[in-house]
């Protein structure tokens, strides 16, 4: 009865918490620039972002929600085949003629399954000018997630009707029904090994990044900015025993090239120009293999050979400062992720398609909107104490495939000293 409510409630889930599954593509939600820091100069900046999981785009680019419960409606045919005792089938198949005499049955009940994530991030990050074409920085963000999940199953009212019937030929018979029904769900993904499906709050540290900016061309109007980053295995992986579950880390090394080219209209336009090619390690990870296309309940589980597809993104922005300190911005971010592959040697080769199967393609355009003060022109005139800058941002998904839509704001505080 619950294979196929298993399947879309655990399919949906996937689709939920994948833009937070570290390894996957992940929404921009700033405007960056070329910009190096001064020689001897370090800056301390203290991001948060936020964010709330409701919607999401499926294969075809199709806009759903997520957040809403799922309900699978069951039949009588579907619990007959849950009974083994022969005698019991029966007098269940009986009860149910008697009840439904005459009239439509409106089956047993439904399955339902409901799923919501959040997640605050801090991410701190320290840079330092070792010359005035070279900043080295270091960011280790820091993940606070809440997740509300349930499954179970709700009982109609024909269900009620057919176990007071089984109760009054064999006291107690109705109401072992009901408690099966009831326990359905949890009783499966026990017996699979799995753990609870319950509500989670954590806190966890993400995979941290460390990186230079290196200048490669200054004019009076242009600036060329090359920017390698490592991004090193520090994170919380994702639990293979638990059907929802939000990794902060995948527990392999990418490696991240950035360039950026920013030119200056005038004194007040600006705009900025990148494009990124992330590369992602092979590594090794435990996973539930699917015993078949498309299934996302299994009771075997293996450490596999992974591949993470790489990404490529590219984008552009417009910045003005209509005021000393002030500024605005907006831009455009397109990411790509090729579909990732898996493999092993415990079962049969096309187990390891299906595993495949689930982490296609990716895709995913973004609009970034941002507004920002900096105290630095009145430092340097001796009117304030120290040189600050403060932003606020609004990321907002646009299209996508295979990936989670909704809105990110942020805000961010530096100092440099």
């Amino acid at each position: 009865m619950l294979t196929r409510f298993f399947q879309i409630l655990l399919f949906f889930s996937l689709l939920l918490i994948s833009d937070l599954q570290a390894g996957d593509l992940s929404q921009p939600f700033e405007l960056e620039t070329s910009a190096t820091l001064p020689q001897g100069i370090t800056n301390l900046r203290l991001k948060m972002v936020a964010r709330d999981l409701k919607e999401g785009y499926g294969d075809s680019g199709t806009l759903q929600p997520l957040s809403q419960p799922i309900v699978q409606k069951a039949n009588w045919s579907q619990v007959y085949g849950l009974i083994a005792n022969p005698a019991q089938r029966q007098g269940v198949q009986n009860a149910v003629n008697f009840v439904t005499s005459g009239k439509t049955s409106e089956g047993p009940g439904a399955s339902y399954g409901d799923v919501s994530t959040s997640a605050r991030v801090a991410i701190p990050l320290l840079a330092y000018g070792v010359t005035p074409a070279l900043t080295l920085a270091v960011a280790v963000p820091v993940y606070q997630v809440s997740i509300q999940a349930s499954a179970g199953f709700n009982t109609s009212e024909e269900a009620q009707k057919v176990a007071a019937v089984l109760n009054g030929a064999q006291p107690g018979a109705g109401t072992s029904l009901l408690t099966q029904l009831d326990q359905a769900v949890t009783s499966q993904t026990q017996a699979y090994g799995y753990k609870p499906i319950e509500n989670q709050s954590y806190s966890a540290i993400g995979d941290a990044k460390v990186y230079s900016k290196i200048r490669l061309l200054q004019t009076e109007k242009d600036r060329v900015t090359f920017r390698p980053a490592w991004v090193l295995p520090t994170g919380r992986q994702s639990d293979p025993d638990r059907l929802v579950d939000v990794a902060t880390g995948d527990g392999q090394f990418d490696l991240e090239s950035t360039l950026f080219w920013d030119h200056r209209f005038n004194r007040i336009l600006s705009s900025t120009l990148y494009g990124r090619y992330t590369v992602q390690f092979s590594d090794d990870v435990d996973r539930r293999i699917p015993t078949s296309p498309g299934s996302l309940l299994s009771p075997d589980k293996e450490r596999v050979s992974r591949d993470l597809g790489d990404q490529v993104a590219m984008g552009f922005a417009l910045t003005v400062q209509p005021l000393k300190g002030f500024s605005i911005g907006a831009g455009y971010d397109f990411q790509h992720m090729n579909a990732t592959s898996y493999s092993g040697a415990r079962f049969a080769p096309e187990r390891y398609t299906y595993l495949s199967d689930l982490y296609p393609a990716q895709s995913l355009h973004t609009l970034v909107v941002s507004a920002g003060y900096s105290t630095a022109s009145l430092y340097r005139d001796g009117l304030f104490a120290v040189p600050l800058e403060i932003n606020f941002n609004y990321s907002q998904t646009l299209t996508g495939k295979n990936i989670y839509a909704g809105n990110v704001f942020s805000g961010e505080l530096a100092v440099f000293f």
